[in-house]
């Protein structure tokens, strides 16, 4: 006589978790064509699968992410953001648009320089003055 194993009801619920997860998962995937970062919302999701008791091997094996790669979720969710990064993606940045209106002084032979720093980036913009015009008389 076999005996059946009893589930219990945390374990069923744990298991649509995955099932669920691993469609979003997939989703995801067919949505950016297996390129691209994992949302925030899909990694706190796995995160929050496992914490409540799903194994990293089975949501790796059923997902696709490395256990590796579910650590360093884990390690950088537990780091504190600063205050301005809070509520946008982690490594991402809002754009700041900077107007700059400039009156042309007099003309001048000297080039003109700028240089815009992002970050550890600069771009330097060297302006050559345009040649004299002659007049012909």
């Amino acid at each position: 006589m076999s005996r059946k194993r009893r589930v219990s009801t945390p374990e069923v619920v744990l298991a649509q978790e995955l099932a669920a997860l691993e469609e979003a998962f997939a989703w995801h995937r067919q949505q950016r064509q297996g390129v691209g970062r994992i949302p925030q919302p899909l990694r706190s999701r796995l995160l929050a699968a496992v914490d409540a008791g799903v194994s990293p091997a089975a949501v790796s094996r059923r997902c696709g992410v490395t256990t590796t790669q579910i650590g360093q979720w884990r390690r950088s969710r537990s780091r504190p953001r600063p205050e301005a990064a809070q509520g946008s993606e982690p490594d991402i940045e809002a754009p700041a648009i900077i107007e700059v209106i400039d009156e042309p002084e007099e003309e001048s032979d000297e080039p003109i320089e700028l240089e815009l720093g992002v970050g550890s980036w600069r771009v330097s913009i060297r302006l050559q003055p345009a040649p004299a015009r002659r007049t012909e008389k």
